[in-house]
């Protein structure tokens, strides 16, 4: 057991987390096995107008994001075994989960697109991520969104609607809403009624649709902890060798202890 885990698990000891999730991802490199891919729709959801412009198995590969033919299959279940161990906590109703990591540099984007993918993959399941990294969002860049109206957009009064902010990114079943470009954006605009009234209303439109809001080091912005108070479940971003044993203590100091569910131990290196 390392130093960081050692102290992860007094620190979960001294505030009475039980029943953490811990799982480890060995590198992140995703590639096609075969090409396959079936389309679904929900009810209430809009599918895009031409079935081609879902993304195909090369596409899924080259942006990182699992899918079933994928030919590393482990990475992919590591994500299928967090979807389980979630559903398990809150087995009759949707809920909101905050993914956040311990320090900056640890593609909390990369853990939270795949685990609303891996709910999106259930025929009975819809997933919605909200991207609240604001400084240079891998998801935005990766899926192309950086021209859409988003997170930023809404919480600062502009003329958007819920349903405008919610964009295809061009996976069945799961939808996004992402950070958007407002310049005046002020942090303080978390802890207001509009962005309560905004976690309301994705959670009500549909009792089938789970939240991921991806948010950044709680270490390197205090509105992380705003975030973390709105939401059901705190799951942490733990990169290989990157964080001290300090860093961790004062992430789990200031997070809501019976919010925790575990810990993605992220890029380690393939043996």
């Amino acid at each position: 057991m390392s130093m960081i885990e050692k102290a992860l698990k007094k620190a979960y000891e001294q505030k009475n987390v039980k029943g953490g999730i811990k799982k480890e991802i060995s590198g992140d490199t995703i590639s096609v096995k075969k090409h396959a891919r079936k389309v679904s729709s929900k009810a209430g959801e809009q599918l895009l107008s031409d079935a081609q412009d879902y993304l195909e198995g090369n596409q899924l590969s080259d942006k990182r994001i699992i899918f079933p033919q994928m030919e590393n299959v482990s990475i992919s279940n590591v994500f299928r075994d967090l979807r389980t161990q979630l559903l398990q906590k809150s087995p009759e109703e949707n809920f909101v989960v905050l993914i956040t990591s311990v320090v900056d540099g640890s593609d909390s984007g990369f853990v939270t697109l795949n685990l609303a993918k891996a709910f999106s993959l259930e025929e009975t399941k819809t997933s919605l991520v909200v991207d609240c990294e604001f400084n240079e969002s891998w998801m935005q860049s990766t899926l192309s969104l950086n021209e859409k109206n988003g997170v930023l957009e809404y919480l600062t009064g502009m003329d958007v609607s819920v349903g405008e902010i919610i964009t295809e990114v061009g996976i069945p079943q799961l939808r996004m809403i992402p950070p958007g470009s407002d310049a005046g954006f002020k942090g303080e605009y978390f802890n207001s009624k509009r962005m309560l009234s905004l976690l309301s209303d994705l959670t009500e439109r549909y009792d089938d649709r789970y939240i991921f809001i991806n948010a950044p080091s709680v270490n390197t912005s205090a509105d992380t902890k705003i975030l973390a108070d709105m939401c059901d479940f705190i799951l942490l971003v733990l990169p290989y060798s990157k964080a001290t044993e300090s860093e961790l203590k004062k992430v789990l100091s200031v997070l809501p202890a019976d919010k925790i569910v575990g810990v993605v131990f992220n890029n380690i290196p393939l043996e």
